[in-house]
């Protein structure tokens, strides 16, 4: 474990008194702020349903590849479905709330695989609002003031596996490139193979290792534009362990994702306009704005190590 990286508990801004509640706000932005990535214990919902889409996520990933690949990624719907890479360093099951994407396929074979990753979507859509709240109150806006630009639940999901590496890998090779999101904060629940690290605002690279019974908070580009740079996007990677235990055995992830609404406007909330932090972005729209943060970044999904 990373000493640099926060652990908060989340419990007693769940249940706790405003004082509480304010308490865990201020730890909130302190991690953001310090580090972009935290992690958080107690935040809502069983660590058995957590083992339990672990283990629908390995029986998917040991479907055969031609059952995965009738679930491969819908022109359509480019964020539902099965995804690989061509340097088979990755692959990805995306999936979100079927009453915003009704035509999203399930594998025909696992029958709780459904039902389980939907409660485990649940549980995440749940905890974002809360993470939403915690935010606005550390930055002394009012409660709603970010809960209605997610008020649409535009959430999406990700099973991911990384398998194993039986080959030297050349220099410079990652499970996935140094990148930051796109969107708010990205939720990562992780098994214990090593391999994601963020940078620090120093610009060193840290591990983010495996804590049982914790989420993994990461800061996205999202965060940064409506902080007007008050809080900065944190920069994350999946390398190459340099322990062969590790290279040898499959990397298993569960990561969730919150979008703001799709008519809503992206500007810089005015509490973090000031004198001293002029305004440096200017009002766009969710749509544009994806379309320019996709044109910036394709490189990180395009020749994917």
């Amino acid at each position: 474990m990373n000493q640099m990286i926060p652990i908060i508990d989340f419990q007693p801004f769940l249940e706790g008194n405003p004082l509480e509640k304010k308490t865990v706000a201020q730890q909130f932005y302190a991690a953001l702020a310090d580090v972009g990535c935290l992690y958080l214990k107690n935040y809502g919902f069983s660590t058995d349903l957590v083992a339990q889409v672990f283990a629908e996520s390995k029986a998917f990933f040991d479907l055969p590849l031609e059952e995965k690949m009738q679930l491969a990624l819908n022109p359509k719907e480019p964020s539902i479905g099965y995804y690989r890479n061509n340097s088979r360093t990755q692959e990805i099951f995306n999936y979100a709330a079927e009453k915003r994407h009704p035509i999203s396929q399930w594998p025909e074979n696992l029958p709780g695989f459904r039902d389980t990753v939907m409660e485990f979507f649940q549980g995440c859509e749940d905890l974002s609002w809360n993470l939403f709240q915690a935010l606005a109150m550390s930055l002394q806006l009012l409660p709603t003031d970010l809960t209605d630009l997610i008020s649409d639940k535009n959430c999406h999901g990700a099973l991911l596996h990384y398998p194993p590496i039986n080959n030297s890998p050349e220099p410079n090779k990652f499970r996935f490139k140094p990148h930051t999101g796109a969107g708010t904060f990205g939720l990562i629940f992780q098994d214990e193979a090593k391999g994601l690290e963020i940078c620090t605002r120093q610009q060193q690279w840290i591990p983010v290792s495996s804590i049982p019974g914790t989420v993994v908070v990461i800061m996205e580009d999202l965060i940064q534009r409506w902080t007007n740079d008050q809080l900065y996007s944190t920069l994350h990677k999946v390398s190459i362990p340099e322990e062969e235990f590790y290279k040898h055995q499959s990397r298993y992830s569960l990561a969730f994702k919150v979008s703001p609404n799709d008519d809503a406007e992206i500007r810089c909330f005015e509490k973090c306009v000031s004198e001293d932090n002029p305004r440096k972005y200017s009002s766009i729209s969710v749509k544009d704005y994806y379309q320019e943060w996709e044109a910036k970044h394709l490189h990180i999904y395009s020749n994917q190590n």
